[in-house]
């Protein structure tokens, strides 16, 4: 399945999303924004993603069971 996680001014939304292994997740309105996993704070052996900034549409693969953190590295410190 594919889960769409929109920038929005600055917070993801949803904030949560419930995705499975294999599923994706494709990230919007990203002008101004980038998409980044913190290390450390994704399942072990998983795929870390990076995005650019303003990469629009930008598609990262879940690939392992767990929890994924990310964030957008010009707004982590508003909590996105």
């Amino acid at each position: 399945d594919e889960h769409v996680v929109q920038a929005v001014v600055t917070q993801w939304k949803p904030l949560v999303t419930f995705a499975k292994p294999g599923d994706t997740l494709r990230f919007t309105q990203m002008a101004g924004h980038d998409t980044e996993t913190i290390e450390g704070m994704i399942p072990e052996g998983a795929t870390p993603w990076k995005s650019k900034l303003g990469e629009e549409a930008f598609v990262a693969t879940v690939d392992k069971e767990g929890m994924y953190i990310y964030k957008c590295n010009p707004h982590m410190t508003t909590g996105m």
